[in-house]
């Protein structure tokens, strides 16, 4: 099975939102960070562009929307404030999908929450806020999410794939997807 993928950050407006879900109506699996909240933490309904929510829960850093002929195709292993996780199966194999987002100023002990939920994903992908020489050649900032992105990296045999435009334009694409 082949899909596409986008985890993006539209901020907590609701036009933003409604307009990613147009511009990337072709995009079958929608991983939107910091999604407007309700006061309570609940979902805050919108049109969908034809994506179906997917995955949602109570105070979550992102929501998952997949196209409506690939709902049956995904089982969530987890989602929480951090992110969320989908499997699938892919030639066989059980695979895990998932959103990141690791906040500018996470401290150490933040950050290795985080990555304990990394562990066993085939795919990660958002925003990692880390620039470095390895994959991001013209930045580099000395936060420590990026010498423990590397860390991980390393440590985990990910391979890393960097989109060849700027990640930050006004909305914030993913910067960084790691995979095995």
């Amino acid at each position: 099975m082949r899909f596409s993928a986008l985890y993006i950050n539209v901020g907590k407006d609701r036009k933003d939102r409604a307009l990613v879900m147009k511009v990337f109506s072709f995009v079958d699996v929608l991983f939107i960070e910091e999604p407007l909240l309700a006061a309570d933490g609940g979902h805050i309904a919108h049109g969908n562009g034809g994506h179906d929510l997917f995955s949602f829960c109570f105070g979550s850093g992102v929501e998952v929307y997949t196209c409506s002929c690939f709902a049956g195709l995904f089982r969530v292993v987890e989602h929480g404030a951090d992110g969320a996780s989908i499997d699938y199966l892919y030639e066989g194999t059980d695979c895990v999908l998932r959103g990141v987002y690791i906040p500018p100023s996470t401290p150490a002990r933040g950050w290795d929450d985080y990555a304990s939920h990394w562990v066993g994903c085939n795919t990660l992908f958002g925003d990692f806020n880390a620039h470095h020489p390895y994959w991001d050649a013209a930045r580099h900032n000395n936060h420590s999410q990026v010498t423990w992105t590397k860390r991980f990296i390393d440590d985990h045999g990910y391979r890393v794939f960097v989109p060849c435009t700027p990640t930050f334009r006004g909305i914030s694409t993913f910067d960084l997807c790691l995979f095995v």
